[in-house]
């Protein structure tokens, strides 16, 4: 009967362990599950931050052209105002001359135009 009866604990330990076994492999392969799910997860979050870092590469080009198109108008701009003092000195230079000229021209007698019908 103490056969028997070790027989038969000897079979609900192994019952008992199996079932533990199962449930061991079973986590184990939860595990393998959640490990694979990671590394796709791992893959995908480096492909996102590789496209990131080119996205950026590709909008610090574009600012450093937009600084530049932004330099080139403001040396056009200040070469314009540069024109623009040379053009209003010129103008009033040839505004003095004219009033000049016209003051030259009075020393002329007056007889002198009425006789010339071009200059009256």
């Amino acid at each position: 009967m103490r056969t028997a009866e070790a027989a038969n604990n000897v079979t609900d330990m192994l019952e008992q362990n199996s079932g533990r076994v199962e449930t061991g492999v079973q986590f184990v392969t939860q595990a393998g599950e959640a490990f694979v799910a990671s590394a796709g997860e791992t893959e995908k979050a480096a492909q996102l931050l590789s496209e990131i870092a080119t996205a950026s590469r590709e909008q610090s080009t574009g600012i450093e052209q937009l600084a530049k198109a932004v330099h080139d108008l403001d040396v056009v701009t200040q070469q314009n105002a540069a024109g623009a003092d040379d053009a209003s000195s010129m103008a009033r230079n040839m505004e003095q001359q004219s009033s000049n000229l016209s003051e030259d021209i009075w020393i002329f007698p007056l007889a002198h135009r009425r006789s010339n019908p071009c200059i009256a």
